[in-house]
């Protein structure tokens, strides 16, 4: 302890107001079970709380706004962390998220297990206890829920081909589904099928770009195509981009589901014919081959939710 520190304490020791707000303090905290927790957990005594009177003081406070950020909607700390403290032979501050920047934190670790993520900000967190425990939930829906969510006891193999109207939860329920996969540590990519094909085609000219998006997206541990069957068709996306992605998944064991508003015979005739109305029936089944090999096919029945949510607001 170097001579200004000692002439610090010693003036505190000396200046009958602050001994009397010291004690005031002491007093206080003697009774906060908080503070006696800490105590008796790190086997310290009254003795230790009175020669750390100040600290213990302003750690009360920072539990004090840990509280109340608990209890709020959003976080009321300045940057999200609070100062805790801890014991390990001298006590220490030790800088803690509150429980919105543990959320976040947490959420952001789970989404950096999405290589590719073309799904809805809002659909990010939705899990599958989310969607059982809703009781307005069709008893058809909730029949699909139970069988496609049996994936996730095995984690690999066979995918799923949902298949339903517009609306009826289809991006939804795989959305639930990939978000309970990742927080096994696997990687996914969530792809909307027509945004890919329009990145594809910016791509072209960056051959390195497009190899490297081809190679994750035949090697990610789950792939999922989203609204496969609403792009324009192809020669090349159908050919040499889906078939090649597929095939390799195929024969690799790979998992794919996929989403569309037809089913695997309506996508096969979709498929046949490309963007200059020439068919090619024979491209299309050789496709269509591993969507069926890689996926079985479910048919989603229910409402629009949609027009339901639009409805709500």
């Amino acid at each position: 302890m170097n001579n200004l520190e000692q002439m610090i304490i010693n003036k505190v020791e000396l200046d009958p107001e602050l001994m009397e707000k010291r004690e005031a303090m002491y007093q206080r905290l003697a009774e906060d079970q908080r503070v006696l927790d800490f105590l008796e957990h790190n086997h310290l005594d009254l003795t230790f709380l009175k020669a750390n009177v100040q600290r213990f003081f302003d750690w009360t406070k920072e539990l004090d706004l840990k509280t109340a950020c608990e209890s709020s909607e959003n976080c009321l700390l300045a940057n999200g962390y609070y100062e805790d403290l801890i014991y390990d032979g001298l006590l220490q501050k030790v800088i803690t998220p509150c429980v919105h920047t543990l959320k976040q934190l947490q959420k952001d670790e789970l989404l950096s297990n999405y290589i590719v993520m073309d799904i809805p900000e809002t659909l990010a967190t939705v899990t599958m206890a989310d969607i059982v425990a809703n009781p307005d939930e069709d008893l058809s829906y909730i029949k699909v829920v139970r069988e496609v969510s049996e994936y996730l006891n095995r984690l690999d193999g066979t995918g799923y081909y949902l298949y339903g109207d517009v609306g009826v939860g289809k991006t939804y329920l795989l959305s639930a589904i990939t978000n309970e996969i990742v927080k096994q540590g696997k990687k996914v990519a969530f792809v909307h099928t027509p945004t890919l094909s329009n990145n594809l085609k910016n791509m072209i000219s960056r051959r390195e770009s497009l190899d490297g998006l081809l190679s994750r997206l035949k090697h990610v541990d789950v792939l999922v195509l989203d609204d496969i069957g609403t792009e324009g068709v192809s020669d090349w996306l159908r050919d040499d981009i889906l078939l090649s992605i597929l095939n390799y998944r195929m024969d690799t064991n790979k998992t794919c589901f996929f989403t569309s508003n037809l089913s695997m015979a309506q996508l096969e005739e979709y498929y046949s014919v490309n963007n200059r109305n020439e068919v090619n029936d024979l491209a299309a089944k050789r496709l269509m081959e591993r969507i069926r090999m890689t996926s079985k096919e479910v048919r989603l029945l229910g409402n629009n939710r949609r027009i339901y949510v639009k409805g709500k607001i």
